[in-house]
Parts: C-alpha cells; sequence; structure tokens
C-alpha cells in the first residue's frame, strides 16, 4: 500500500520510480531494489526529503528491509523510438 502511495505522489513529468526483485546478487544477499528518477539532482533530492509518501514508505518497510548499498547513477545517452 505504501509503494503505491509512493508511485501516486511522483509527477510523472518529475521522473519515475520502480520496484525491482533482484534474482542473481550473489553473497550480497540483495533481494529488492528501489530506483528512482528526476531531471535533474534538484528534484530528486528535494523531492523525496518533502515527500510524505516517501517517508511512510520508508517507515513501512523499516522492519524488513536493510540497506545494503547506495548508488547514484547518471544518465550519459538514452535511446528509444
Amino acid at each position: 500500500e505504501a509503494w503505491k502511495k509512493l508511485q501516486a505522489s511522483r509527477p510523472a513529468d518529475q521522473g519515475s520510480s520502480a520496484l525491482l526483485q533482484v534474482m542473481g546478487s550473489g553473497e550480497m544477499g540483495i533481494t529488492h531494489v528501489v530506483s528512482l528518477s528526476a531531471n535533474n539532482m534538484a528534484e530528486l533530492m528535494s523531492g523525496n526529503q518533502n515527500d510524505a509518501a516517501w517517508r511512510e514508505f520508508l517507515d513501512s518497510v523499516r522492519d524488513i528491509r536493510q540497506i545494503v548499498d547506495d548508488t547514484l547513477v547518471i544518465d550519459l545517452m538514452s535511446w528509444g523510438d
């Protein structure tokens, strides 16, 4: 339910979000990844910090998750139709 609220709270023109299952993480034991994107770093950081749905999502998974890694990725190029 908290994931659905998070999805609904993010304007479509300000990036996307995804919850992914990891099938082969080896010894790291990673099972899921949350991916958030934005048009720029300012939108990404302010959007999460000011979003009540983001705080609710983090609170809802607090007892069932352990942060293994944080990664920041910058797209250099994208392709599409």
